[in-house]
């Protein structure tokens, strides 16, 4: 009895009402405020975020209480969930779940950016030996690479299907995203995300 209020039936996202599902909202849309692809992009580092630590970074014992915990809670960092990690991806996800949408990614071409520098940093800690990533998937390396090849997957598809209704952005050679999978990846998109990381029009705002 917050005072929060779900407007599920609706259909356009517009001002004063609220549309989605609350778990994976952006601060600006369970305000029921304007959004733009920033808002998606911030709904995108809600599912790696829970990818990579098994559990989401907002959390509630109801809707109201879900979204009081996305306007004002700031989740652990993956890094200190899951050490392991490159400090990238940490900073990666961190940024697109800031509250203020200015504090964000402003556009696809930042965030593949970022990713490309992620795979360079992936690269480098690459054994010599000309084996690849068969060679270097192994434990305790396998799990964590297995984690960021998927979660890149999950980016490069947003990025994908935000520039394909949105091409004046900026062009990108999208297959520069392309990631190689690790043999036997040991995490996979969750069944409940999969609609989110559909490429259908329904799932990304329109402002």
């Amino acid at each position: 009895e917050n005072g929060a209020t779900i407007d599920l039936a609706s259909s356009p996202t517009v001002e004063g009402k609220i549309l989605g599902t609350p778990d994976y909202m952006s601060p600006e849309q369970a305000e029921g405020k304007p959004v733009d692809h920033r808002s998606d992009l911030f709904s995108l580092g809600i599912i790696l975020y829970e990818m990579i630590t098994g559990h989401r970074p907002f959390k509630g014992d109801s809707p109201a209480g879900t979204i009081s915990s996305i306007l004002r809670d700031t989740p652990v960092s993956v890094e200190n969930l899951r050490s392991e990690l490159p400090h990238h991806l940490g900073r990666i996800i961190g940024r697109c779940l800031a509250k203020p949408p200015n504090r964000r990614y402003q556009s696809a071409l930042d965030l593949r950016n970022d990713l490309a520098e992620l795979k360079r940093e992936m690269g480098s800690s690459q054994p010599d030996g000309g084996q690849g990533l068969q060679s270097y998937a192994k434990p305790p390396h396998r799990r964590w690479l297995g984690i960021v090849a998927v979660a890149i997957l999950v980016v490069a598809v947003g990025v994908v299907a935000w520039l394909k209704f949105n091409p004046a952005e900026v062009d990108i050679a999208t297959d520069n995203i392309a990631v190689a999978v690790v043999v036997e990846p040991t995490y996979s998109v969750p069944t409940s995300h999969k609609k989110s990381c559909d490429t259908s029009p329904s799932i990304f705002t329109n402002p």
